[in-house]
């Protein structure tokens, strides 16, 4: 049977993970340590972010893990905090804060366009949430390329 469909992950094929999430998480981190340039630091170390280049160690928890895991990992540094409502503000940090930052990858319009005059289908998956994601293709003019987005 031949291949009818592609799905493309969002973070890293069709945007540039490190231009968008660096410059975004840099602006959480502020926010969530409130000006404590210390705490601000012990975050950054916690979730993999190098403050000095604003890029993620390779093992980052923001890479590959969802706005739970990265709360779980911050939440000792912040223990006023109950999880589930530091899940939710870093989940609305990152949809507010990303918008801002977003980076496309040079030509990716056109790459997709070809795909699709190739008959391909198009999909996005992703850890981030739908409403993000969907967010993101729309703020990169990329949403009309889709079939959908999980």
């Amino acid at each position: 049977m031949p291949v009818r469909g592609i799905l493309l992950d969002k973070d890293g094929t069709l945007l540039d993970f490190q231009g968008t999430y660096g410059p975004a998480t840099e602006k959480i981190i502020a926010e969530l340590s409130h000006g404590d340039d210390r705490l601000a630091g012990q975050l950054a170390i916690a979730v993999g972010l190098d403050r000095i280049r604003c890029r993620f160690d390779t093992d980052s928890i923001v890479i590959a893990g969802t706005g739970h895991d990265i709360a779980k990992v911050l939440h000792p540094l912040l223990p006023h905090w109950a999880e589930d409502d530091l899940t939710r503000r870093i989940d609305a940090l990152y949809a507010e804060h990303s918008r801002a930052t977003l980076t496309a990858f040079e030509d990716v319009a056109d790459a997709l366009r070809r795909l699709i005059d190739c008959g391909f289908v198009l999909g996005v998956a992703t850890n981030d949430t739908a409403a993000s994601a969907k967010a993101h293709l729309e703020g990169l003019a990329l949403t009309g390329y889709f079939d959908f987005v999980v």
